[in-house]
């Protein structure tokens, strides 16, 4: 009996010490894991802090010479565009004029419309013009409506039952806002 007492107590300090072995294995594997952790963490955070600094100085760089460009190209465009507008400005005005010649004498209780049939400003390019128009009627019409509506050779009926002067100044602003060219019709 003695033995089997023994191989007892031999056998639960076995279980014994196995259950300790692996539960304070398990506590000092998750401590070390965790500074090895910390230290990692730590290590990556060196890194990240230089490669920030790295790119927001590149950031500056990139900047400068995004404004500097845009400037550069703004100042461009500010003549070219100046010349452009004074182009269309006249060729508006040469139009209304023309329309105006083909016309008699207007009588203020004439009304008048004015049409689009799709003609654009020789400045213009098309997609600038649908882009402009698309822009004026965004709450109204999307793109393929646009398309359908003002490009596809009918004309159409902008604005009607106006008097010719106002007619005029219509087409005028309309002109230098979508690059469309615009006719006055009698009602």
């Amino acid at each position: 009996m003695m033995d089997t007492e023994i191989l007892a107590v031999f056998l639960f300090l076995f279980v014994l010490f196995l259950v300790l072995f692996l539960i304070l294995r398990e506590v000092f594997l998750w401590y070390w894991k965790i500074n090895e952790r910390a230290d990692l963490l730590t290590e990556i955070s060196s890194h990240i802090a230089t490669q920030e600094s790295i790119l927001s100085d590149i950031h500056q760089i990139i900047k400068y010479h995004f404004n500097k460009v845009q400037n550069d190209y703004i100042k461009e465009n500010d003549t070219q565009e100046n010349d452009m507008s004074n182009e269309i400005s006249s060729s508006v005005d040469a139009l209304i004029d023309k329309a105006s010649l083909n016309e008699k004498e207007p009588t203020s209780h004439q009304s008048y419309q004015v049409v689009f049939s799709g003609k654009i400003n020789k400045n213009t390019s098309l997609e600038m013009v649908k882009k402009n128009f698309l822009d004026l009627y965004k709450s109204k019409y999307d793109s393929a409506t646009i398309d359908k509506k003002f490009f596809s050779k009918k004309s159409i009926v902008i604005k009607k039952g106006l008097e010719f002067d106002k007619a005029k100044k219509f087409i005028k602003h309309f002109s230098a806002k979508t690059g469309g060219v615009f006719q006055i019709e009698k009602m």
